[in-house]
Parts: structure tokens; sequence; C-alpha cells
């Protein structure tokens, strides 16, 4: 999950409906209101999303579990702007983080995978300067 930049919109992945929702943040209550989905995915890379970041200029990045990508998203019509590939299928969560917020860090899962097969289960990737 993750909140838009001015935190009154609260982004949420959902991993059994494949798709990105919103809610409305009211920034002095705390209360979330009117949930709906945004978008669905795009359909050039596989898998099912898994979360969701908000980059410095409000775009979405999603992981797409089973795809071996992660995905960055404009949220004002859930089309996909860029798609980076890593090297393993099980991209499962991601936070930015570094000095400058200007890394994206990638949590993939093992615990499904033969590490014969997904050599890279189970890793943490850092993409330097991902936008």
């Amino acid at each position: 999950m993750a909140f838009s930049l001015d935190s009154t919109r609260l982004y949420a992945a959902n991993l059994h409906l494949n798709s990105i929702w919103a809610f409305d943040h009211d920034t002095k209550t705390g209360v979330l209101t009117n949930p709906r989905e945004i978008f669905q995915p795009t359909t050039q890379v596989k898998g099912r999303v898994s979360d969701v970041a908000v980059d410095s200029e409000g775009k979405l990045w999603v992981p797409h579990y089973g795809g071996g990508a992660v995905v960055r998203y404009d949220p004002t019509d859930g089309k996909a702007v860029s798609i980076l590939r890593v090297p393993t299928l099980l991209c499962s969560s991601l936070a930015f983080g570094g000095e400058d917020l200007d890394k994206l860090y990638v949590v993939c899962a093992s615990e499904t995978v033969s590490m014969k097969r997904e050599y890279y289960a189970g890793s943490l990737f850092v993409l330097e300067d991902p936008g």
C-alpha cells in the first residue's frame, strides 16, 4: 500500500482480483472512503499485482508476481509508462529508499519454487534511478 504525494489517496494492490484500488483518505481523521478499482494491470506482463509504491512524480510502481517485472503506471489512466524486467519471476514487494528516494528496492519471493529453476528467487534487487 502507498499514499499519493498529497496523502489524500491510498493505493493498494489486490492480488486475488489482480487489480489496483484507490481509497480517498481524509488527512484530518484518517478515515478511508470511496473504495474503487482504478485499473487492471497491463497485458504486456504476466503475473499478478502484489504491491504498490508511489514515486516522486506520483506514478505507481507495481511488482508483477509471476511475471518477472516491475511496471510503472500512471494512476490517472492506468497505462503502463515503463516496464523493468528482473531476473526472477517472483517479484513480490517494493519500496523506494536511499537518501533522495531514488533507489527502488524490489523483493522477490522464494518459497514456492525450485532454486535450480529460479536462481535469483528470494533476492533483493536495487534499481538505481529507475524512473
